[in-house]
């Protein structure tokens, strides 16, 4: 998989992008030199090849106004651009922030939120908002949940960006040497750990490069999960037949051991679309923005069932018990019980690692019948 940004129009370098394995290109949208620009027919080509798209907003990399006005003007820019290209929504646009020569440092972070406001009052919740700057900057504005997607820039140098590169919290980074060349395209080879919003725009349901990329081997995620029609449904949903189905037989087997000990146990989520874990998040009932695990059919969360209610009190560590038994992860641990955890979530169980969860979420990885998480630890 390789995944690249350039300033330089694709459209008669699709073999060239193919014959490197490109899947997703990062592409400008801008005022100042247009020809720059994404056009509608270049994202309708890449998309119709396989090559999933992922843009960006940047007029000049040094001497950028950093005010709500400018992020406002800069807003409406991109949201013009974006609609006419096609760009789905709930996708995110990057908005680039360089600040050449020397990046931008702590001092900059109070006028860099006044530019995102405004970014913020342009978009509305059209799209999502995502920043491509140096380490403080990201690591900044995804802590303050300005932004919910981070790119960030190949300038190791400039003010946090070897931290925020450690701590492997972005979405993309770009990566050395720069300015490739690529039979006369001009490319960045950037490395993904996330979901990055890379979308499509041939016409079918937009997904990301995430959802593209498993689809390629097929799976329970991409055969079942993708064409339900409550793929993107904002409800809370119960239903175990969204449980990829080894998942499925391990929690119906968790909860019929229960009720012979005398827990009497119930499913109350299985799948989560992005759209609801966005609504959650908005609500303030996360501090996720994007979905994990229950995306993908193998994770439910399971809670005691008081005369037919669901309820959160009490100890659960007999769910735990249960859950190692049947070779689930459950949140109270995360399948490492000696270990210092400074998220639990003891009604969750989940069939995978969360070492794995990085391949997974890229469309990398997907288990299959015999994949045992505990045998994965080890």
């Amino acid at each position: 998989m390789a995944v690249i940004d350039t300033n330089g129009n694709c459209t008669d370098k699709l073999d060239v992008l193919r014959s490197k394995g490109v899947t997703a290109v990062g592409r400008y949208y801008r005022v100042v030199h247009p020809e720059w620009r994404v056009t509608k027919i270049e994202a309708q080509k890449l998309s119709t090849a396989g090559i999933k798209l992922f843009t960006v907003y940047e007029d000049t990399g040094h001497g950028l106004s950093l005010t709500a006005a400018q992020g406002k003007s800069d807003g409406q820019n991109a949201l013009g651009q974006a609609t006419e290209v096609g760009q789905p929504t709930g996708t995110p646009i990057y908005f680039a922030l360089e600040g050449l020569p020397n990046g931008y440092v702590e001092s900059d972070l109070p006028a860099i939120r006044k530019y995102f406001n405004g970014v913020q009052q342009a978009l509305g919740s059209k799209y999502e908002i995502g920043v491509y700057s140096n380490g403080i900057v990201c690591e900044s504005l995804l802590d303050e949940g300005i932004c919910g997607y981070t790119w960030l820039s190949a300038s190791k140098a400039f003010a946090g960006t070897r931290d925020f590169y450690r701590s492997r919290r972005w979405n993309v980074a770009q990566m050395t040497p720069l300015d490739q060349n690529w039979s006369g395209l001009s490319v960045d080879v950037n490395e993904v750990n996330a979901d990055f919003g890379a979308f499509s725009i041939t016409g079918a349901p937009a997904v990301s490069a995430a959802m593209d990329r498993a689809a390629v081997a097929g799976n329970f995620y991409t055969d079942v999960i993708m064409t339900d029609p409550r793929f993107n449904s904002t409800k809370r949903i119960a239903d175990p037949e969204l449980l990829e189905p080894t998942t499925k037989d391990l929690v119906q087997a968790i909860i019929a051991d229960a009720a012979a000990n005398g827990l009497k146990l119930m499913i109350f989520e299985t799948y989560r679309s992005q759209a609801r874990q966005l609504a959650l998040f908005n609500q303030g009932a996360t501090k996720l923005k994007q979905v994990g695990v229950h995306h993908f059919g193998l994770a439910c969360d399971i809670v005691k069932d008081i005369n037919g209610q669901p309820s959160w009190k009490g100890d659960f560590s007999m769910l735990g018990a249960l859950a190692k038994h049947h070779k689930l992860i459950w949140g109270g641990d995360w399948g490492t019980p000696g270990s210092v955890h400074t998220f639990v979530d003891t009604d969750h169980v989940q069939r995978v690692t969360i070492g794995r969860q990085a391949s997974l979420f890229g469309g990398d990885w997907y288990p299959d019948t015999n994949y045992d998480p505990y045998a994965d630890l080890k």
